[in-house]
């Protein structure tokens, strides 16, 4: 391979802003290769140059030269001082990288080597020349040496800046690839490839790594409103800047709730004045993606911007077959060097053997305050086009994360042209019922106060509930009440009587009442055999309840009473009753507890409840209604069907009287006729003899 030697000082050099302000430091490198070629040209010495075989045949006469010289000197001999430009003016970002990594002005000259090729082309012919091989277009290590050293020491010295821990090396600014081979080649012989971010911050560009785009963005903080209040702001600003004791700029930001996640993230950027480098981790372990090598780039991203990193839903690392990947973040996170945000709902946990290395300090963030949730709603409904003065009324009701206010209103606002409070209700509990835990079974309301048959009492009680519930932000937050109070907060209530009485449904009314969903707790699922499992599902079980009212069915299998300590059994027994008073306890919602058997209940839960309805067997007059009340509008009744008697005769609880009304209906419907007495007949037969009774008519009557 031969060149014209004025090849490198008559190329006038690439053009653009960005190659402008590196003139000079182009220059320089030109004047580098124009010493070497002054000297020979060539790394085989200058009687060998103008050889047409030369790189393809190894001559004795090169062996012999090549055996002439020191071992460790530069092969192009002494180029005179490696100086740099005076005064080199350099993209901003690019500094701030020198800056974080503490790059040298070698590192500087190393990078610059490598990146010419990205910025002109014709350094791939200089290169390949300076190597004696068309096909090396990369400089490598050893031609960056000889390059940049005058002797045998600098050489030496220079090597050092190829290994680890050089921040080069370490912080993956500078690839050393292998040419071929399937066994790594020697250091000197590796070529030097330059990491993309690198290229894109010395040329002034400002795009995303493109191995990020997947999984970033840039985000100009603007805090979402009502999500994030100063006093966190400030809490965080004070707990990232290093202390006397050394605190961590790096912070796991646990909350239920994403969007007041991201809001507090961009708060903080905002406080710092700097940009938000946003990052789903979901999509940055992709299964065929180097995690490391990502985490690496984010990290870069972040110094080139001087950004604050947030790492979302940092809980997927925490998943079946994680703990690698979670390994691998610590360790990248011990080498952040600027400000990183873990976002996740699960509280902060490492591997036994990783915590006391350990960076992360976790802040719970608060929920959302009544003040918060009605500025929340307010900018969505007017954003909108909505009518603004259903906010209040909507926050207060509703205690709602900030993502389900923002999808509550965009759902709504997509579907109907003018809706109201209700449609805003059914579309909240629609955000609400989303990654509901499995121990917990969601019930949307359909019945009304008018299906209730209940004594007077027993329904002002109801109402009474539900107005303690839907005014608890009045009375609490702006009235200070709940200043007052530690804990107790919550509404908690017992419905007690017999089976088919109507608990369930005075439970479903309440619900509907409040525009919440009725949380039906599966209680076979709740209750584990193992020991500490009951305690975590009623950890989740009442952090589902800001979602809708909790309902224990059947409560006193699960809040029964103590009793005396007879083994280990009765021991642990004792323990999740009483592990179940504390969170009921520290519950601020409404929670209702259903039972046949008041007197099984433990009495320190009875003390904690704050209305006990009873639910009395119905008389005739009540039975009489429930009877009315059961026929949809539609359904065929025949003449011989007299409620009152039916009502007079037949003693069944309200649940009987429903299972008896649809098993007569289908009875009818099956022989294409109105629903009859005899049909009734029948369906009450079957009801009385499945709660294991004698069935025996009025008057001999048989169905």
């Amino acid at each position: 391979m031969t060149v014209a030697p004025e090849m490198a000082a008559n190329n006038p050099g690439p053009e653009g802003l960005g190659c402008q302000a590196l003139r000079p430091w182009l220059q320089w490198l030109d004047d580098r290769i124009r010493l070497a070629l002054a000297a020979g040209g060539s790394a085989h010495g200058p009687q060998f140059a103008a050889d047409p075989y030369r790189g393809l045949v190894i001559t004795p006469a090169e062996v012999e030269w090549l055996l002439l010289q020191e071992p460790g000197q530069p092969l192009f001999g002494d180029l005179g001082p490696a100086g740099h430009p005076e005064g080199l003016a350099l993209p901003v970002s690019f500094l701030r990288l020198v800056r974080v990594a503490k790059l040298s002005q070698g590192d500087i000259a190393i990078l610059l080597l490598a990146i010419a090729p990205e910025i002109d082309l014709r350094y791939e012919r200089l290169y390949a020349y300076l190597q004696d091989d068309v096909n090396r277009k990369r400089p490598t290590v050893d031609l960056a040496l000889n390059l940049l050293s005058n002797d045998a020491d600098g050489k030496l010295a220079l090597r050092s800046r190829f290994l680890q821990p050089a921040p080069l090396i370490r912080y993956g600014l500078l690839h050393l690839d292998s040419e071929g081979g399937s066994h790594p080649a020697p250091l000197l012989s590796r070529s030097l490839r330059p990491a993309p971010q690198v290229v894109t911050a010395l040329l002034g560009g400002e795009g995303l790594d493109e191995a990020l785009h997947h999984a970033c963005e840039v985000v100009n903080p603007a805090g979402v409103p009502g999500t994030s209040d100063e006093a966190l702001t400030q809490r965080l600003i004070r707990t990232i800047h290093p202390s006397a004791e050394g605190i961590s700029r790096v912070l796991h930001l646990q909350g239920a709730d994403p969007l007041a996640r991201a809001a507090a993230a961009e708060r903080l950027a905002e406080a710092l004045g700097r940009p938000l480098l946003r990052v789903r981790v979901p999509r940055l372990l992709h299964p065929e993606a180097d995690f490391g090598a990502r985490l690496g780039a984010v990290l870069r991203e972040a110094w080139l911007r001087e950004a604050v990193v947030s790492f979302e839903d940092v809980d997927t690392l925490r998943e079946e077959g994680g703990t690698p990947a979670l390994r691998v973040l610590l360790a990248h996170l011990a080498e952040a060097r600027t400000v990183v945000l873990l976002g996740g709902a699960a509280p902060w946990d490492v591997p036994g053997d990783a915590a006391a290395t350990d960076p992360v300090v976790s802040v719970s963030l608060p929920p959302l305050t009544s003040a918060e949730r009605h500025a929340l709603w307010r900018h969505e409904l007017q954003g909108h086009g909505l009518d603004p003065a259903l906010a209040e009324r909507l926050a207060d009701r509703l205690q709602l994360e900030s993502g389900q206010i923002l999808g509550a209103v965009r759902l709504v606002a997509g579907q109907s042209e003018s809706p109201g409070e209700a449609e805003l209700l059914a579309a909240a509990r629609q955000q609400m019922r989303r990654g509901v835990c499995h121990l917990v079974q969601p019930i949307s309301p359909v019945r009304s106060w008018e299906d209730l048959v209940l004594p007077e009492d027993g329904v002002a009680q109801l109402r009474a509930i539900c107005t303690r519930h839907a005014q608890r932000e009045q009375v609490l937050q702006r009235w200070g009440f709940g200043r007052k109070l530690a804990y107790g907060t919550g509404t908690h209530v017992l419905f007690t009587g017999p089976s088919g009485t109507g608990k369930t449904m005075a439970a479903e009314i309440m619900a509907g009442e409040l525009g919440l969903d009725l949380l039906r707790i599966d209680l076979a699922r709740v209750v584990s055999k193992y020991i500490g499992e009951t305690e975590k599902n009623l950890e989740t079980v009442f952090a589902e309840g800001a979602r809708g009212i909790l309902f224990f069915d059947e409560a006193d299998a699960l809040f029964g009473k103590r009793s005396e300590v007879k083994d280990a059994h009765d021991r642990y027994a004792n323990l999740e009753v009483s592990y179940l008073l504390q969170k009921m306890e520290q519950h601020e919602g409404v929670s209702i507890l259903a039972s046949n058997l008041r007197h099984h209940l433990d009495e320190a839960f009875l003390r904690r409840l704050t209305f006990i309805v009873p639910f009395p067997f119905p008389d005739a007059a009540h039975r009489r209604r429930i009877w009315e009340g059961v026929w949809p509008k539609e359904v065929p009744l025949a003449p011989d069907v007299n409620l009152e008697d039916l009502a007079e005769s037949y003693k069944l609880s309200g649940g009987g009287i429903r299972n008896v009304a649809l098993a007569a209906a289908y009875l009818a419907a099956e022989e294409g006729v109105p629903i009859a007495r005899a049909h009734l007949l029948r369906a009450m037969q079957r009801e009385v003899e499945k709660e294991g009774k004698m069935w025996q008519g009025p008057n001999g009557e048989s169905p």
